[in-house]
C-alpha cells in the first residue's frame, strides 16, 4: 500500500485527467467531426508559420544590415543598437547607406517578431482549447484573449516595423503598452475580434464576478447538514454547455485566421487549406443550433450575439 501523500494539486490533476477524457467523448457524440476540426485548425496555424518562414525574405534583410556593419567601426552589437534607435533628420541625395540599413533592420525585427507571434497563436490555440476541455471556460477566454491581441499586434507589424522593434525588446514591457495600446485596442475593433478581447478581460484578466459565477456551487449536490459555498475545478457540467463554448472558440479562431493575410501579405494563402477548417466551423455550428434552441428555447444570437 503506498504511503505517499496526497496532495491538493493531485486531486487537481486526476480531476483535470477525468474532464479531459469525458469532453473529448461529449464532444465526438455531439459531433463526429468535433475533435478533428481542432486539427485542422493547429494544421492551419502551422502551415501559415511554415509558409510565412519560406518567403518572409529575412535572409536579404539581414545580410544588408551585416553589410553595413562591416563598414563600422566598433563592434555589431553596439552599431547595430546604434543603427535601431537612429533618428534620420532629413534626406540624403542619391544612395543613403544608414537609411538602408536602418530600414533592413527595421523590416528584419518586423519578419522575427511576427514569426514569434505566429508561434504563439499556434501554442496558445491549444493551451486554450486543452483548459476547455478540462471545463475551465475562464482560462479559455483568457487565452482568447491573448490570442486576439496577437492578432493585432501581428497585424500593426506587417505595416509597421518600429511596433515590432518595441514588441522584441523584453524591458519596453510598460512603454509598449502606454505607446500602443490605443493603436491595438483600433486595431481590435477594425478586425472585428474586440468583443472577445473584452470578455477575456471581464471574465480572466480581471478579477469580476463573471470569472467565478461558473464554478460557484452553494450546498452541494449532496444533502449535508450544513450548507456550503464552494468554487469547484470544472465550470460546465453540461455536454451542451460544453458545445456551445467549443463552437465559439473555434468560430473565433476561424475569424483570426481569416484576418492574417493582412498580417502576413507574403504568405501565398492560396495554397493554405483554410476553406475546408471553415466548412467544418459551419457544421459543427449547424449541429449547435437545435440542440441549444431544444435545451435552452431561444436562438443563440440572444445569447453570444
Amino acid at each position: 500500500m503506498s504511503t505517499e501523500k496526497t496532495y491538493k494539486i493531485d486531486e487537481l490533476a486526476e480531476c483535470d485527467k477525468d474532464n479531459l477524457a469525458e469532453s473529448k467523448r461529449a464532444l465526438l457524440k455531439l459531433h463526429a467531426e468535433s475533435l478533428s476540426t481542432t486539427d485542422a485548425c493547429a494544421t492551419v496555424l502551422e502551415r501559415i508559420g511554415v509558409s510565412f518562414g519560406e518567403s518572409c525574405d529575412y535572409d536579404k534583410y539581414n545580410q544588408q544590415v551585416n553589410d553595413w556593419v562591416k563598414g563600422q567601426s566598433g563592434g555589431a552589437e553596439q552599431n547595430v543598437s546604434l543603427l535601431e534607435q537612429a533618428k534620420l533628420i532629413g534626406k540624403v541625395a542619391g544612395h543613403d547607406a544608414v537609411a538602408e540599413a536602418q530600414d533592413a533592420l527595421y523590416k528584419g525585427n518586423s519578419v522575427i517578431a511576427r514569426l514569434y507571434l505566429l508561434l504563439r497563436l499556434e501554442r496558445d490555440f491549444l493551451f486554450g482549447l486543452s483548459d476547455l476541455l478540462r471545463l475551465r471556460v475562464t482560462s479559455m477566454f483568457g487565452y482568447l484573449r491573448v490570442q486576439t491581441e496577437t492578432v493585432a499586434i501581428l497585424t500593426l507589424s506587417a505595416t509597421d516595423s518600429a511596433i515590432a522593434v518595441n514588441w522584441l525588446n523584453p524591458k519596453e514591457g510598460k512603454k509598449f503598452y502606454k505607446k500602443h495600446h490605443n493603436r491595438i485596442i483600433d486595431k481590435l475593433r477594425q478586425l472585428g475580434l474586440h468583443d472577445y478581447y473584452e470578455e477575456g478581460s471581464n471574465t480572466s484578466l480581471h478579477s469580476r464576478v463573471g470569472g467565478v459565477a461558473p464554478g460557484i456551487l452553494i450546498g452541494g449536490k449532496k444533502e449535508t447538514s450544513t450548507r456550503q459555498v464552494r468554487l469547484t475545478y470544472q465550470e460546465i457540467d453540461d455536454p451542451v454547455i460544453l458545445f456551445l463554448w467549443f463552437c465559439v472558440y473555434l468560430k473565433a479562431h476561424k475569424e483570426m485566421i481569416d484576418k492574417l493575410p493582412q498580417a502576413v501579405p507574403e504568405v501565398d494563402f492560396s495554397q493554405i487549406d483554410v476553406g475546408r477548417f471553415g466548412t467544418m466551423v459551419e457544421s459543427l455550428w449547424a449541429t449547435l443550433k437545435p440542440l441549444w434552441l431544444q435545451k435552452r428555447g431561444n436562438r443563440l444570437l440572444d445569447i453570444i450575439g
